[in-house]
């Protein structure tokens, strides 16, 4: 009769065979994922399985895979800031995290990001990080709500799946930046075909919006300009959700802007969701206004002629941490477009004014 040690080995040994292959020979990634659950679940016992990649500018993730209960501020598909969770460690110390915890005190004193799991019922927690060509892009993890905590024998087998899930998920992520890439080349096209067909601002700016959202989430953009004698900003044209409480102040002095988080020289600036939050209403009062109206992400890019500023457009969204550095780049060219297209139009209202007079 075979030895149980010896078959329940045999057993992970078909089930890591059976990830390799399938990581290797899956048409989509989606294919992948669909396994990982099934597969780590039989290696290793556990309540919830979570796979995070890093966004480009590597100050976020995203959650691309989760399974058991979902903690508050973590659905799949969104993007969160990597500051203080066990995420952060994996991919600075590019090592596994073991966590075990029996009060929300002792889990928070260890990574504040495991609040909100600690909360969620989970207890014990393992993550590994994801590779691709030696760089770490994402991490594995699964949790338990029992204070059990992991193995070692448990952290070489997640090492193992996540070799496989790495390599795949380097591939996707290399695709899925080309086709970004594409999709921005196309946005910059019909942005520049836009500027060039109208001389109406408002007309501009509402189709920029539309144009936009094939790149990046949109639910407000507004284009607007600076005044340096009584150095104030005024909008010229606004598109999507109106702020009330901010939207009737027609001369915004940079007083209200500049504090805190408005560095109105800066060529670009991401104001994130956490700065969004803790805006108060007498200090940063675009910011607070907008978070009452459901705004709680915010892109901001210059618009510079001949090294002096001349406005800004910025962009917001419902939708948290819904910018990275690579749509800042995107957006900072937009800028650049709105630029030119506002100089050349104040210049040909101002020869047609030349020869009425």
């Amino acid at each position: 009769m075979e030895n149980p040690s010896l078959q329940l080995t045999r057993e992970r040994l078909l089930d890591l065979d059976q990830i390799a292959n399938i990581a290797a020979g899956a048409m989509s990634i989606g294919e992948v994922y669909d396994a990982i659950d099934l597969i780590v679940g039989r290696l290793i016992p556990n309540d919830g399985l979570i796979l995070n990649l890093l966004e480009p500018d590597r100050t976020l993730f995203r959650v691309v895979l989760r399974t058991g209960i979902t903690p508050q501020n973590r659905a799949p598909g969104e993007a969160y800031d990597v500051s203080g969770t066990v995420f952060e460690a994996l991919v600075t110390s590019e090592t596994p995290v073991r966590v075990t915890a029996r009060t929300i005190g002792e889990a928070t004193s260890k990574y504040l990001g495991l609040e909100g799991a600690f909360r969620a019922g989970y207890r014990s927690w393992l993550g590994v990080s994801l590779f691709s060509h030696g760089v770490a892009i994402g991490g594995l993890h699964i949790q338990r709500t029992r204070p059990d905590p992991f193995s070692d024998f448990d952290v070489d087998l997640l090492r193992r799946v996540a070799i496989h899930v790495g390599a795949t998920s380097g591939k996707h992520e290399v695709l899925k930046q080309r086709e970004a890439d594409r999709v921005r080349d196309q946005v910059l096209v019909e942005v520049g075909k836009i500027l060039a067909l109208t001389n109406s601002v408002q007309y501009a700016v509402d189709q920029t919006a539309v144009a936009l959202r094939a790149a990046m989430p949109v639910d407000r953009l507004v284009v607007s300009i600076w005044n340096p004698t009584s150095q104030s900003m005024r909008d010229v044209a606004r598109w999507g959700l109106d702020v009330p409480g901010w939207d009737e102040i027609i001369d915004k002095p940079s007083k209200v802007l500049s504090p805190a988080h408005f560095d109105l020289d800066r060529p670009f600036m991401i104001v994130s969701t956490r700065t969004i939050m803790e805006a108060d209403e007498e200090a940063n009062p675009a910011l607070f206004y907008g978070r009452q109206a459901g705004l709680v992400s915010m892109l901001v890019a210059s618009m510079v002629e001949d090294r002096k500023r001349t406005g800004n457009i910025s962009v917001r969204s419902i939708t948290e941490h819904a910018y990275s550095a690579r749509d800042a780049r995107l957006f900072q060219e937009i800028a650049s477009q709105f630029t030119h297209y506002l100089s050349a139009r104040s210049a040909r209202i101002s020869e047609r004014t030349a020869v009425q007079q």
